[in-house]
């Protein structure tokens, strides 16, 4: 799988598998930043220019229609991508994945790397009602997968960091600020600075972590990591000089 450009280069630098029959994609690395990759000649360019030759010598004829295959993304049109918008509690999908139901970490996705502040961050976000992101899954029972019994149904395309920060939440790897909470969320009896979710009280443990969700039914793991490139890749990351200047009139510069 690899994702073609509208003058014919790929923007990921993806490794094309020659077949005796037609060409497969796979993605062989994610985008860098400034890099776009070795240019290549897309795999249907002659038919291409085939069909420009036909347009010349029959300019009235009608064009014959050529499907895009599975999951590529190019300048022809976009495949329609079965999705539904659902509201979920994140202990609920924690659940899910603690019984192996839902993969957290197919093979496209990348590594744990989101530090104790990105976490504390959206402990925050939740304690304070700001939004989350949705997370985005593939449902692939409802895609057609062939499964066995032990299979995971579900993985996880994007929001891998914030399923496992509310995992590492609920295993006590990490604390908050007590001062963040209500003092009827936590044992007040002792005096905490910071606190862990072994430190809440019952109602504490009960509070939902509401999450929004997109659950998709794409019949691959090329259309998986098709979708995760074009939720990840797409945007600008802030830089440096954004932030700082963000920070500033956080603090009332």
């Amino acid at each position: 799988m690899t994702i073609i450009e509208a003058d014919g280069s790929d923007s990921y630098g993806a490794e094309i598998i020659e077949d005796e029959d037609k060409p497969q994609f796979t993605v062989a690395e994610c985008p860098i930043e400034g890099w776009r990759g070795p240019r290549r000649k897309r795999p249907d360019a002659a038919q291409d220019d085939a069909d420009r030759h036909n347009e010349r010598e029959h300019p009235n004829a009608k064009k014959p229609k050529r499907p895009i295959p599975t999951g590529l993304i190019g300048n022809r049109g976009l495949p329609k991508i079965p999705a539904q918008n659902l509201n979920f509690d994140m202990l609920d999908i924690i659940e899910r994945v603690r019984q192996g139901k839902t993969i957290v970490s197919p093979p496209y996705q990348r590594d744990s790397v989101w530090t104790l502040e990105q976490r504390q961050a959206l402990m925050a976000s939740w304690i304070i009602g700001l939004p989350i992101p949705a997370i985005v899954v593939n449902s692939r029972f409802r895609g057609g997968w062939n499964l066995s019994g032990d299979d995971a149904q579900t993985a996880v395309i994007d929001g891998k960091q914030r399923i496992e920060t509310a995992l590492a939440w609920l295993d006590n790897k990490f604390s908050i600020p007590a001062a963040w909470l209500d003092s009827d969320d936590f044992d007040s009896v002792q005096e905490f600075s910071m606190v862990s979710f072994e430190n809440l009280t019952h109602r504490g443990r009960n509070t939902a972590l509401p999450i929004p969700m997109v659950e998709t039914s794409v019949g691959t793991i090329e259309e998986e990591a098709a979708i995760y490139l074009m939720v990840n890749a797409a945007g600008t990351p802030q830089s440096i000089a954004d932030i700082a200047k963000a920070r500033r009139y956080s603090y009332g510069a």
